[in-house]
């Protein structure tokens, strides 16, 4: 299976973004501070995201908004709590 490129939107506890980075062995795994889209607004980090070809990680629900920000196909989103 070839890797995935990963983007981690950090606004949850540090131990989520170590979580994901653990799991993701083998992919290509940043965060938004990696990927220079620290303290972009939603859009920007949307866009950049999409850009860099990365799958969004994210606990910011209003990624969910699909009206706003319609996933690409196949979907590279993940909303989490």
């Amino acid at each position: 299976m070839p890797a995935v490129r990963i983007c981690i939107v950090v606004g949850g506890p540090p131990c989520m973004t170590s979580m994901f980075a653990s799991l993701a062995v083998g992919h290509d795994v940043g965060t938004v501070i990696h990927e220079g889209l620290a303290g972009k607004n939603e859009p920007e980090v949307w866009k950049g995201a999409q850009l860099n070809g990365r799958f969004l990680i994210t606990r910011d629900l209003d990624f969910s908004d699909t009206r706003k920000y319609v996933p690409p196909s196949p979907r590279r989103l993940l909303p989490t709590r």
